[in-house]
């Protein structure tokens, strides 16, 4: 009967130890909910630089906002993208030096309005619909007239009742969900608002992994983008 205990306890401790050592080998990296687009075409890129780190990962939306909160909280090891300098808002998240995408952010509005976009400011005489936890909307916004919102879906129903007159976002976030919701007489506006590098972040507690993420993100957007490759593109347009 001991024996038997003895043997039961063993398989215990052994299952432990190779369930830790597994779940030490995979990483979970937030996202922003409704940006598949990026999110798959970043995902490519961080998949593939942890594999040749030996390290698994998994990829979790979640409303923008809340993103930010469970990477920086620690609940999640990171965020799989960024814009730049998200980590002077949230402390615990480290900037991985390696640009990993380029996106566009542009306003929408219906077709009776039109108007050239130059800048923010361009912006102010308008009722303008955000998103919340889009950090660089929330900063260059400030102090205009705004409606923020948690999704992006709310975004465009605001803007499909004629509740605000432009709606920041991505263009391709505005795409999918004009599309989604079958939004009809909404334009894009143009230019482009501003373009954007995108960066990786990781938990501090992940800190000793940064000289290594960054060496193999480089590498593998390098590759990526060489002149034979066919992702060239969609690493330098979101689109």
């Amino acid at each position: 009967m001991k024996t038997k205990f003895f043997i039961a306890m063993l398989c215990v401790l052994s299952i432990g130890g190779v369930l830790k050592t597994y779940a030490k080998n995979i990483l979970t990296f937030s996202t922003v909910e409704g940006a598949q687009v990026l999110a798959s075409k970043s995902e490519i890129i961080i998949r593939e630089a942890y594999r040749r780190l030996g390290i698994q990962i998994k990829v979790i939306p979640l409303q923008a906002e809340q993103a930010l909160d469970m990477s920086n909280s620690g609940v999640y090891d990171g965020e799989l993208f960024r814009v730049a300098n998200i980590h002077k808002q949230y402390p615990n998240l480290r900037m991985v030096p390696a640009v990993i995408l380029y996106n566009e952010d542009v306003v929408f509005a219906k077709n009776s309005l039109t108007f050239v976009v130059d800048g923010y400011e361009s912006l102010r005489p308008y009722r303008i619909g955000i998103v919340k936890g889009v950090k660089n909307a929330e900063i260059g916004t400030a102090g205009m007239n705004r409606e923020v919102v948690t999704t992006y879906k709310n975004l465009f129903l605001l803007l499909k009742a004629g509740r605000i007159d432009v709606a920041f976002c991505t263009r391709e976030k505005g795409i999918k969900f004009i599309k989604e919701l079958n939004i009809k007489h909404i334009n894009m506006l143009e230019p482009p608002l501003s373009r954007e590098k995108l960066y990786h972040y990781l938990h501090k507690r992940h800190e000793h992994l940064l000289p290594k993420v960054t060496k193999v993100l480089k590498q593998v957007v390098s590759e990526l983008c060489a002149p034979s490759a066919t992702t060239c593109t969609w690493l330098i347009n979101p689109l």
